[in-house]
């Protein structure tokens, strides 16, 4: 398991996104994760939904 950060990848809002465009939104993340480590990933571990007062993203449209 990696311990050092491999990529870094801007936070977005899927809030409205279809369920397709959540999943071709991880593949790319999946891919630039490969990119930049050179290790084939299929999948992520765990899903972490976080609480809306924890978004980093300002101004937060779920805060309005």
């Amino acid at each position: 398991m990696h311990q050092r950060q491999v990529a870094q990848i801007e936070t977005v809002h899927c809030l409205g996104w279809t369920s397709q465009q959540l999943d071709a939104y991880i593949r790319q993340m999946l891919a630039t994760f490969e990119r930049s480590d050179s290790v084939a990933m299929e999948s992520f571990s765990t899903v972490v939904e976080r609480p809306v007062d924890c978004c980093p993203i300002r101004p937060c449209p779920l805060l309005v």
